[in-house]
């Protein structure tokens, strides 16, 4: 009668550490949706152009871009200052390079 209330108390246990393993599981990958549906609207990413960029790629990225950012409200000023600031980077660029040409220049005897 002993032996029987032992084996009756285990298997209970067995089927609550079962049953909280089970539920702990779950949790997890609930919060792991979750966390990855929050992640998935909050993507952003930066784009580095290198310093001899082709006007050809920075075309097809800006095609790119204007394709991809359809869904976003605030598209069009985020947009307009892009554009503004690839400007300002290809202006700057070009007075660097005519600077270094002109530096080279006056270095010649």
């Amino acid at each position: 009668m002993l032996r029987e209330w032992r084996l009756h108390a285990l298997s209970v246990f067995s089927l609550a550490v079962a049953f909280v393993c089970l539920g702990a599981s779950l949790l997890v990958v609930t919060n792991l949706r979750a966390i990855e549906e929050r992640w998935a609207h909050a993507g952003r990413a930066s784009i580095y152009l290198k310093d001899n960029a082709q006007a050809q790629d920075v075309e097809s990225l800006k095609q790119w871009r204007l394709s991809h950012v359809g869904d976003d409200s605030n598209s069009d000023g985020r947009l307009a200052a892009l554009d503004r600031q690839m400007q300002q980077i290809q202006a700057e660029q070009a007075n660097l390079i005519r600077d270094l040409v002109g530096n080279q220049r006056a270095r010649r005897p």
